[in-house]
């Protein structure tokens, strides 16, 4: 890999609290302080932002026109610099116009951060086929013009180790799990000092219009709380929801007996950690996941999990022991596994950070080891 770094983001749903996590935090700590110039595909937004090392021009506008944006933006780099590294997230169809033009244009390596849910690893693998021919040729060219992929868990990387649609990457391959920003864990125990105590809370980071998080099995845990009668205990919803969601939810509460919050909509990401180093137990819900950050810093601040069996979580399992995974999903087994947990499992009382869960999930730490191998 070159000291210089090109970065283009195309994907759907941009948001700047994205900056904070993968999307931003990838690219900046590749360089290690060098300037990465970047291209973001977003409609809403236009102009140019900083975030760390990164010099980051908004497109504003469509996927359509967006694309030609992104060829002036790599034939103006080509002029200075031909062997630029270029930084792309996602297998996805979005990039075939990006990545064309960089391996006409430059010299230098192609990288691709997969972000990739089991899911689709699976389509992706499999040998019946079922993606139609034309979108599975333009897939089969940015394979073959990649130089590395970055894929996030275990299970995913065993999946697509032999080939995608036919074709081998298993010399392209590398496991790159997403991280925390141990400099704000530290800020943040810093701040809040030694003597701060675990409340009684159970959080739940999610958000509305994805039907994979499955925003509607909030209500199971409402209903589950008011079954065990955890009166002294506060759900803590953390997230995008509409009003009418987050009032359906407050309504569920009230008569079930149930304290909740719903108020981390635009939280910064410090305020997050914040609240899961008070919190004491973590749930993740989802239907699907390409990896799920939230439970990683959820382990950092020693929060007890419950989770289904997407993303991170069996990877997680391997090295934390505060966690309980949900193979199959029903309301009773939810029920079983939070009684059990506060029954017999939650011991600390006094809030404070796994050490290594930080020192395995650290951005440094992740992106050093990758870049070394």
């Amino acid at each position: 890999m070159s000291k210089s770094m090109l970065y283009i983001y195309t994907h759907n749903g941009y948001n700047d609290a994205f900056l904070k996590k993968d999307v931003g935090m990838v690219p900046s700590v590749m360089l290690n302080g060098g300037k990465v110039d970047s291209l973001i595909y977003c409609k809403e937004k236009k102009g140019k932002a900083v975030f760390n090392n990164l010099e980051i021009y908004f497109t504003g506008c469509g996927w359509f026109i967006s694309n030609f944006k992104a060829i002036l933006f790599l034939c103006r780099n080509a002029i200075f610099n031909r062997h630029l590294d270029l930084l792309i997230f996602h297998l996805s169809l979005k990039n075939i116009v990006p990545v064309l033009t960089y391996k006409l244009l430059f010299k230098g390596e192609l990288i691709c951060k997969m972000d990739l849910n089991t899911e689709s690893a699976i389509e992706y693998s499999d040998k019946s086929h079922k993606i139609n021919g034309i979108k599975k040729k333009l897939i089969r060219m940015i394979i073959s013009r990649t130089d590395q992929f970055y894929v996030e868990t275990i299970r995913n990387y065993n999946i697509i180790n032999k080939g995608i649609f036919d074709v081998p990457i298993s010399g392209k391959l590398k496991l790159m799990p997403n991280g925390v920003d141990a400099k704000l864990v530290r800020e943040v125990i810093k701040t809040e000092g030694p003597d701060v105590f675990k409340e009684n809370t159970i959080t739940i980071i999610s958000r509305h219009a994805c039907e994979a998080k499955a925003p509607n099995r909030i209500f199971d845990v409402i209903d589950v709380m008011s079954e065990l009668k955890l009166n002294n205990w506060t759900l803590q919803i953390l997230g995008y929801f509409p009003t009418i969601f987050t009032d359906a939810l407050r309504i569920r509460a009230l008569e079930c007996g149930v304290n909740i919050i719903c108020d981390g909509y635009n939280l910064e990401l410090y305020d997050v950690y914040k609240r899961l180093f008070k919190s004491k137990m973590f749930i993740c819900l989802s239907l699907q996941e390409s990896y799920c950050i939230s439970l990683v810093e959820a382990a950092v601040f020693n929060n007890h999990i419950i989770s289904t069996n997407v993303g991170v979580a069996e990877d997680l399992s391997l090295k934390y022991g505060n966690i309980k995974i949900i193979e199959n999903y029903s309301k009773n087994l939810l029920s079983k596994t939070i009684e059990k947990t506060i029954k017999n499992d939650i011991k600390i009382k006094k809030a404070s950070i796994s050490d290594r869960m930080l020192d395995s999930y650290s951005w440094d730490n992740i992106i050093t080891g990758v870049m070394s191998e």
